[in-house]
């Protein structure tokens, strides 16, 4: 930054023109097509979720020692999605912690910081040679990173020492600078600033803005139905990310019994037992869906190299205000004039299970037309519990139309509108909301009756 301000400054420019300048380049979009993973010289920046499935010969994973969010500020809920909270005494100091809040935060504590280790995980899996960690100087504190790299053996790490800082040098007096106050200078106000939305988070508003605003603005643990608690690799969240992974990293080209060997050493590598039941149950339905006629056009593909896994995208949409859409596609088979997208879901289909993720896939569908113009787009949805395949391809005017909506649609999500709605109002009932797998039922419609004689 020193460095372009002395540039403009030689070219006699002001500081108010340097302003200018920087406050136009942040306005520009982003222009990620233009860095080439395949160049020597290119530089890819992504999230530790993003990066899944990647890999490259040199990472550099920063900020080791940035701790969590703290949990002790986000309320927790009990077994029944009741929200506790600490104990108020009358002329104390404070709040203070009672037995059922300790134990569920530390039940919380205790989920949180194997989903962290599992991210960590992936963050040094995706160096081919060398990886290179920072930010750990100091002390280290309990929970970070840092803390679990710290007790790796020595043999595994080289560390090497920060550069020393240098005091500031003083500044130097800049002459015929008037010492009197130079008047004010308004400034016409900016443009709207872009959102950013997740193609995820875009769907889970769309489908119930009260269940969106819990998880994403109030951020409260969301409960199980069935009103058991902690990190269970049975839940469904984890069903389906440990199924995802294993489709993202296995050698698709394998023959079967080593394929099978292959998604077996994969669960191990994320802190799964592949001997549980339930995680050979997950293991055996994505193998049987790679046996499938699916799964035999995927490999395919994958041996002629036109497949491309977990690959994430940015896109912008023009509106008031612009919009950066996010997100990641499971898989795209790119051949013959055709993109063709492809999204796991484990789960089983019934009758109109498509249509929970039609705007999901029609997002995706956005970013592919954009990222190969002139190419036929298809948009598949794979449900692995038994293996079935369903075309969900939206039209180019259902394209046109969502290109459209999601800037309002994002900015309606970024204020919570529709949080407060009756869930009647909103076309949700208690039948749909358990199908749906939502923890919120209780909140939304009242715990349940007493069964009935």
């Amino acid at each position: 930054a020193v460095a372009l301000a002395r540039r403009h400054a030689e070219r006699g420019a002001t500081p108010a023109d340097l302003a200018d300048r920087l406050r136009r380049l942040a306005l520009r979009p982003p222009r990620e097509p233009e860095a080439d993973e395949g160049a020597a010289d290119a530089v890819s920046l992504l999230t530790v979720h993003q990066a899944k499935g990647l890999e490259w010969p040199v990472v550099f994973v920063p900020e080791l020692a940035a701790r969590p969010p703290a949990a002790q500020r986000r309320p927790v809920l009990d077994e029944r999605g009741r929200v506790a909270m600490p104990f108020h005494p009358e002329g104390g100091d404070g709040p203070e912690e009672t037995a059922t809040t300790a134990r569920l935060r530390a039940a919380a504590a205790a989920a949180e910081a194997a989903e962290s280790r599992r991210l960590l995980y992936v963050a040094l899996t995706r160096a081919r040679d060398r990886i290179v960690l920072s930010g750990a100087g100091g002390r280290v504190g309990s929970g970070t990173w840092a803390d679990v790299v710290s007790r790796a053996p020595p043999a595994l790490l080289l560390r090497r020492p920060g550069p020393e800082r240098a005091p500031p040098a003083p500044a130097a007096p800049v002459a015929g600078v008037s010492p009197e106050p130079l008047p004010p200078r308004l400034r016409p106000p900016l443009p709207p600033q872009p959102l950013r939305t997740s193609v995820t988070g875009l769907a889970e508003y769309a489908r119930c803005p009260r269940r969106h605003w819990f998880v994403s603005q109030v951020r409260l643990p969301e409960p199980r139905l069935d009103g058991e608690g902690g990190d269970d690799p049975d839940r469904a969240t984890v069903r389906g990310t440990l199924a995802h992974a294993l489709l993202a990293e296995v050698d698709l080209a394998a023959p079967p019994l080593e394929r099978r060997a292959l998604l077996a050493a994969a669960a191990s590598r994320r802190g799964e037992d592949p001997g549980r039941p339930g995680i050979r149950r997950i293991v055996e339905d994505v193998e049987r869906f790679l046996s499938s006629p699916a799964g035999d056009r995927l490999a395919t593909a994958f041996r002629q190299g036109a497949l491309r896994r977990e690959l994430p995208f940015l896109v912008r949409l023009d509106g008031t205000p612009p919009c950066h859409l996010e997100g990641a596609v499971d898989a795209l088979i790119v051949h013959d004039g055709i993109a063709e997208i492809l999204d796991f879901k484990y789960a089983g289909h019934h009758p109109g299970a498509e249509e929970r993720y039609r705007l999901q896939l029609a997002a995706y569908s956005l970013a592919v037309s954009r990222a190969f113009p002139g190419r036929e787009v298809r948009a598949v949805l794979h449900f692995l519990r038994p293996p079935r395949e369903v075309d969900v391809t939206p039209s180019p005017d259902d394209l046109a139309r969502l290109a459209g909506a999601v800037p309002a649609l994002a900015l309606a999500a970024a204020r919570g509108e529709g949080r407060d709605r009756p869930p009647a109002d909103l076309g949700r009932d208690v039948e749909r909301c358990r199908a749906e797998g939502c923890g919120f039922v209780a909140r939304c419609f009242g715990p349940p009756g007493p069964p009935s004689a």
